[in-house]
């Protein structure tokens, strides 16, 4: 993955668009002490990341190998626990969009940084997805029927204060 994503950095235009969407597990671990945020991926051995922290994706590899270098623009979808943490991009927070300071770059997170996503059992999936699918789908189409980062990131985000008003979620 991580290979992966360095081609498309190192081949990317100021025209492309990246997005990269993980719909998981998160973990942080103990030695980190709450720093580090790390995308559970296939394979991932927990107890080696002490000894290697590069072992798995690091929301830093992210964050200082991938986004701070694509030349184009950028969205993180994140559907995990703890997906807040990623919510700044250079210490910039991505979540409020008149507060970004780079435009081509946003971060949809599933919940802040010390909360946990919910899971829809009827969905079989997160919630946040669920929200952002429909999103993508037409839901949070504009006036002239375009989904941007702005109605997508307002919608997703008013659906989900529905979902938990209405007490769909469940705590994972």
């Amino acid at each position: 993955i991580k290979a992966t994503l360095r081609r498309l950095v190192l081949g990317s235009e100021s025209s492309d668009v990246l997005v990269v969407y993980f719909a998981g597990h998160a973990l942080v671990p103990s030695w980190s002490h709450g720093t580090d945020l790390y995308l559970v991926t296939p394979g991932l051995a927990e107890q080696a990341l002490s000894d290697d922290p590069e072992a798995g994706l690091r929301m830093a590899f992210l964050t200082r190998d991938v986004l701070q270098h694509f030349k184009g623009a950028s969205l993180l979808i994140l559907d995990c626990c703890q997906a807040g943490r990623s919510a700044t991009f250079g210490g910039v927070d991505l979540v409020s969009v008149g507060g970004r300071d780079d435009p081509r770059h946003g971060v949809l997170a599933a919940c802040a940084a010390d909360e946990y996503a919910r899971e829809d059992p009827d969905a079989e999936h997160g919630v946040f997805t669920r929200r952002v699918l429909d999103g993508l789908l037409g839901a949070a189409a504009d006036a002239h029927g375009e989904v941007t980062f702005e109605t997508l990131s307002g919608y997703v985000r008013g659906q989900v204060f529905e979902d938990v008003a209405g007490h769909l979620l469940d705590v994972v």
